[in-house]
């Protein structure tokens, strides 16, 4: 199997977590009393970026999430700070930014992002415990409609990570009233990766990212997954993930082809040109009610 090389065209890991200290020794705690692990990599930032560039990665995600309200605008601060820091000549950090849909104002706090210089939205509705189509988003989209945003989305209530079929299609709400916000649904919603598979067929907005949940990687079976391979995203959930870059790597090649992680690259890159950082001119967004 072909792997993308350093200097080349490399690969795009749109699926990492590069939290604040304190935060990541939580995360990985809470992780190890569900009983997960071993972990691939240490909560150590240079360490783990070191090993991605060796695997041929030259862009990630670095994907925060809000467990609570008012949490998400000191965070989405932190994770600018840390692309900025982490940022090299081998690698690119591509910060992420979070909302909560019980902030006081989260098209606010995501505008606030896009100035920080944040690319990327994830909400994570286990952790956060809401729902996809809370009404306390409405806001939320239009800015993200506005900025032209991706959004990383972990579906479904389970501590264990895991996501339902139903969970998955109440997606559709979302994907059926912003039709120009790219939805990227993580580790393809498993073990839930037909109804994801549907929905992308519905929506051509709804996208997957390719993610292990825990040792299981995502089931890409090319009879789902093959005529949609323009829309999937590589990830690995690094550093909180028992299987390396180059395994998950490999688990993708193996379902899809060689070629399917040079071309998740390129469907990165597309995603993140269109993202517009122009300052918010939309009328009492904040003031309306209706639902997602």
């Amino acid at each position: 199997m072909s792997t993308p090389q350093p200097g080349g065209q490399g690969l795009v890991d749109c699926h990492v977590h590069l939290f604040p200290e304190r935060l990541a020794r939580a995360v990985r705690q809470a992780l190890e009393r569900y009983g997960l692990g071993p972990f691939a990599y240490p909560l150590d930032h240079a360490r783990v970026l070191e090993d991605l560039v060796a695997a041929g990665v030259s862009t990630v995600w670095s994907l925060p999430y809000a467990h609570a309200p008012g949490v998400a605008s000191s965070l989405n601060a932190t994770m600018a700070e840390l692309a900025t820091e982490l940022t090299s000549q081998q690698l690119e950090v591509v910060g992420g930014m979070t909302a909560h849909p019980e902030d006081h104002d989260a098209a606010a706090i995501i505008d606030q992002g896009v100035a920080w210089g944040l690319r990327v939205v994830k909400l994570h509705c286990s952790v956060g415990k809401y729902s996809i189509a809370d009404p306390g988003f409405t806001g939320m989209w239009e800015a993200i409609a506005h900025h032209r945003l991706p959004v990383v989305i972990h579906l479904g209530h389970a501590t264990s990570g895991r996501t339902q079929a139903a969970e998955v299609t109440e997606l559709g709400r979302v994907a059926a009233r912003h039709p120009t916000i790219s939805l990227i649904v993580a580790h393809a919603g498993h073990p839930s990766e037909q109804a994801t598979a549907a929905l992308m067929q519905a929506f051509p907005n709804v996208f997957a990212d390719t993610t292990p949940v825990d040792d299981r990687p995502a089931d890409l079976a090319p009879a789902r997954f093959g005529q949609l391979a323009d829309r999937i995203l590589f990830g690995t959930d690094t550093p909180n993930t028992s299987r390396t870059v180059e395994t998950s790597m490999e688990d993708v090649q193996r379902q899809l082809g060689d070629a399917a992680v040079l071309k998740m690259a390129e469907t990165a890159a597309r995603l993140l040109a269109t993202v517009s950082v122009e300052p918010d001119a939309r009328p009492a967004l904040r003031e309306r009610e209706d639902p997602a």
